[in-house]
């Protein structure tokens, strides 16, 4: 199986991969740390694609390819890397000034290749996903590389934009009481709703940085 591209998408479906236990698993990253970081998570084996030919590291060919970078090159690339009988997945999208790609159909054609694309997911596609985090088959929180509390939300943007993390997250919401002063609606903890000082009924649902489940708001009683 070959990955091409070591971002959070394509580490990703590196963990997932990993669930089935191929034969074994390779991952293409011009990355110096993003390969460290492929290698260390699972993969059998780490390219540089600007410094070693895929090719002659692949020999009879790759059975699955998953191309997880938005570029083109790679998407060409993809057909004749792969086996025989192999299948192809172009699970990062291009540009749209920048879409059209030349690809050798004769190699779909020839060697009986699946070419196919990903956006969006079906109710059972999203229901296997979640039996795989909450099993904890992939830990998805090991995507997450930064946390910032919405005070910092311009330099979360930052970290995001740097190339250096994977995902990033803004936790906007604390597990303590606002003061009394606060608006209408506020974080309030995980004890259901609260009257504000209006005396409205405020309804929260409230990520305590502690656990990974944020709690159900509750509808008042009466």
């Amino acid at each position: 199986m070959l990955i091409v591209g070591a971002g959070p998408i394509g580490l990703l479906h590196l963990l997932a991969a990993r669930v089935r236990d191929p034969e074994g698993i390779i991952v293409s990253e011009p990355s110096d740390a993003r390969r460290a970081q492929a290698f260390e998570w699972g993969a059998d084996r780490v390219i540089d694609p600007t410094r070693e030919d895929l090719a002659e590291a692949l020999e009879d060919g790759a059975d699955v390819i998953i191309v997880a970078a938005p570029a083109a090159d790679a998407q060409a690339e993809a057909l004749k890397l792969a086996r025989a009988g192999g299948r192809i997945n172009f699970f990062g999208g291009l540009p749209k000034d920048r879409s059209e790609v030349p690809l050798d159909t004769n190699l779909i054609h020839y060697k009986e290749l699946v070419v196919t694309g990903t956006t969006a997911s079906t109710n059972e596609d999203c229901r296997a996903a979640l039996d795989l985090v909450t099993t904890g088959a992939v830990d998805a929180k090991r995507i997450i590389s930064t946390r910032r509390p919405l005070t910092e939300a311009a330099a979360a943007f930052d970290d995001a934009r740097s190339g250096g993390a994977l995902k990033v997250v803004i936790e906007a919401v604390s597990s303590r009481r606002p003061a009394l002063g606060g608006g209408a609606w506020g974080a309030y903890p995980a004890d259901g709703p609260q009257r504000n000082r209006r005396g409205r009924w405020a309804l929260c649902s409230v990520h305590h940085p502690r656990t990974s489940t944020p709690s159900p708001p509750r509808l008042p009683t009466r």
